[in-house]
């Protein structure tokens, strides 16, 4: 069945074309109208477009609506020393659990939940009988997930709030990290952490690239210091 669908007109174009201040003359539409990557593009995004309004008006109703008790998400979360944990909750009670954690809804929390958060829910979940709590199994840890589970150890001891010698000492340990998840897996208070940061970056013992924490040796900032220096005197010469 047919529910709606998009239909563009010369006129939305001509307006288009306004917007970015490009004279909305024929030729200028007959350009991208003959374009076949144009018109393909603009069917797809149309599509994809409407797929998320559509996603958006679903969320908006959800309330509204007859959800199904029985389904139920999966998730892993650490067990033990050695070992992941897999279990699996009821999707009503988890929807209200992770906006407590500060998640927009499951599907968000599905897609980017860190471990430390799936171990909030399942320590809830044990002590909650409408969870629906299940442990499905348990795996091997990979050596690289040890490390990681050290890392949530190292910045947990400062809580929300971290020190300098705190933040090198795991940039010391894992050469680079980033701050998204020096902030989601340290519980650190955004600001405070950013404010550390451009500290260590003035002091030369970090460089960010975007969202990468680089940790910066002092041989190394010696030796920028050096080229820049030497740069600096170079160019003019070589311009004259």
């Amino acid at each position: 069945m047919e529910l709606t669908k998009v239909i563009w007109h010369t006129e939305d174009l001509e307006l288009a074309l306004d917007n970015r201040g490009i004279k909305s003359t024929q030729q200028n539409i007959d350009i991208l109208l003959n374009d076949p990557h144009f018109v393909q593009t603009l069917k797809q995004q149309s599509l994809e477009c409407g797929r998320e309004i559509l996603d958006e008006l679903i969320l908006l109703y959800q309330k509204k609506l007859i959800r199904d008790d029985s389904n139920t998400t999966s998730l892993w979360t650490y067990g033990t020393e050695t070992k992941h944990l897999k279990f699996q909750a009821n999707d009503v009670w988890l929807e209200d659990i992770v906006v407590t954690l500060g998640f927009s809804d499951l599907s968000e929390f599905a897609t980017d939940y860190s471990y430390h958060d799936s171990k909030k829910v399942f320590t809830l979940a044990q002590k909650d009988t409408k969870s629906g709590l299940m442990i499905l199994g348990e795996t091997m840890k990979m050596r690289h997930d040890i490390s990681i589970t050290t890392f949530q150890r190292e910045i947990k001891k400062e809580h929300v709030t971290p020190s300098k010698e705190s933040l090198l000492r795991i940039l010391d340990t894992y050469k680079y990290t980033t701050l998204s998840k020096l902030l989601k897996q340290g519980n650190y208070d955004k600001h405070s952490v950013q404010t550390l940061l451009a500290e260590l970056q003035t002091d030369g013992e970090i460089s960010m690239l975007g969202d990468k924490i680089i940790r910066v040796k002092p041989v190394y900032s010696l030796i920028i210091i050096g080229f820049l220096f030497v740069s600096n005197l170079l160019i003019p010469i070589l311009i004259s």
